[in-house]
């Protein structure tokens, strides 16, 4: 919590981070927000997949104990 306040620039205000500006389109901000945050999180998965350590583990495999794993095979019901 202490970092993020530090890394928010001014205020440290998480509120006033992601508050919309006044006479901008709520469609317009949500829209470049949601760009810069697919963006990050390519950029995250990308250094991710390229890690060799995460190719020793098979699917489902690599999770902390006491973490269960779910995905479902598309009929709409959990597995």
């Amino acid at each position: 919590h202490g970092y993020t306040k530090q890394t928010l620039g001014a205020g440290g205000s998480l509120n006033d981070a992601v508050a919309l500006p006044q006479g901008e389109s709520c469609a317009g901000w949500v829209a470049v927000h949601a760009i810069d945050f697919y963006n990050d999180v390519s950029t995250i998965w990308a250094v991710m997949a390229e890690d060799p350590y995460l190719d020793s583990f098979r699917p489902g495999e690599g999770f902390p104990s006491g973490v269960e794993y779910r995905w479902s095979e598309g009929s709409g019901r959990d597995a």
